[in-house]
């Protein structure tokens, strides 16, 4: 696929460091795809923050039942 526009906004270096982090985590190794990716692929973006979250859920639901015995 040719790519021959450019889309320039502009973000805070604590911003630019999240985003940076991210797609390193994400696999991604510039930016630039794992933008593209969030753009186009919500829905991958929206399942993974589901995911996310049901971890998180489950372990505090593990240190409440751990609590109570």
């Amino acid at each position: 696929m040719v790519k021959n526009h450019t889309f320039r906004f502009r973000i805070t270096k604590t911003q630019f460091e999240e985003i940076r982090q991210e797609a390193k985590v994400q696999g991604y190794l510039t930016i630039a795809p794992y933008l593209r990716d969030i753009a186009f692929n919500k829905n991958r973006f929206i399942e993974s923050k589901i995911i996310e979250t049901n971890v998180l859920v489950k372990k505090i639901m593990e240190m409440l039942q751990d609590g109570r015995k």
